[in-house]
């Protein structure tokens, strides 16, 4: 069982008393996970921010490779493509630039548009990419301890994990 995550650069983005969310601001991350709002230097939403990460995490994952060196047009022409395609495909979930087009299977590429979605504002909440069809369909592994008191682990699928995370995030 594997978890991704680095704390050292974390941020509370609401306190659980709270019901406002609090926006970062600054760049924080390894620059080719850093989501384009990032570098505007206004504040931003770290959910978003997260998602985004989420997404270059998945495409490194299935192609042993970046997208791009750097989410800012000005400085890295094959994220100026992106957010070309982008434009063109005015956001469509079902038009994809190129670079996720190749991904296999079909039914990831509208989630991970939606993930690396170049606006932020369009970009989806991890609660629309839980409800993902593709998503809810994932098999997660659930540590588990058999009658003997030998741990272990059984598969679940990701709907009703994320129906548990959801809970825990509320």
């Amino acid at each position: 069982m594997g978890q991704i995550g680095d704390y050292g650069a974390s941020t509370v983005y609401r306190l659980p008393w709270e019901a406002t969310v609090h926006m970062s601001t600054g760049l924080c991350g390894s620059e080719p996970y850093i989501a384009p709002e990032q570098f505007l230097g206004k504040p931003y939403d770290a959910r978003l921010v997260d998602i985004w990460a989420c997404g270059i995490v998945y495409y490194c994952l299935h192609f042993s490779e970046l997208p791009w060196r750097c989410a800012q047009p000005s400085s890295d022409t094959l994220f100026a493509s992106y957010l070309s395609a982008c434009s063109s495909s005015s956001s469509s979930v079902s038009s994809c630039p190129p670079t996720i087009n190749n991904l296999n299977p079909r039914q990831c590429r509208p989630v991970l548009r939606k993930m690396l979605e170049p606006d932020p504002s369009k970009r989806w909440s991890i609660e629309e990419v839980m409800k993902d069809p593709w998503v809810t369909k994932i098999d997660v592994c659930i540590e588990a301890v058999n009658r003997g008191g030998v741990a272990g682990h059984v598969h679940s699928c990701a709907k009703a994990m994320g129906d548990r995370n959801m809970a825990l995030l509320r």
